[in-house]
């Protein structure tokens, strides 16, 4: 049975009410690359790239956690030293395992 054109412009409307369009470009082969791997894991080349996208963001927060966690004790010890020359550095305000031995 032929879909009916109220139809088409029902779904016409839901889709632009719910989705993003993005136009991706790429060398040319590479889009078949990409549908053949997708296809390979059973799923469509949107879904893969989604999927890609997804898995990238987590892993840069991931990474973005994993380097303020480093830097922490970096910016307090720079805030400390440029605030006031009148104040003194503690040691004790820094967990010992973030102090490298060259500042001990």
């Amino acid at each position: 049975m032929p879909i009916s054109e109220s139809q088409k412009k029902a779904v016409r409307k839901y889709n632009a009410k719910t989705y993003d369009r993005m136009e991706i470009i790429s060398m040319k082969g590479k889009k078949e690359i990409l549908k053949a791997h997708a296809a390979a894991r059973g799923e469509s080349l949107n879904g893969f790239v989604n999927r890609c996208i997804d898995e990238g963001l987590e892993r840069d927060k991931a990474t973005k956690n994993i380097a303020n966690e480093t830097n922490t004790w970096e910016s307090k010890l720079a805030t400390i030293l440029t605030d006031s020359e009148e104040e003194r550095l503690n040691i004790s305000d820094f967990p010992r395992s973030n102090l490298s031995r060259e500042i001990l």
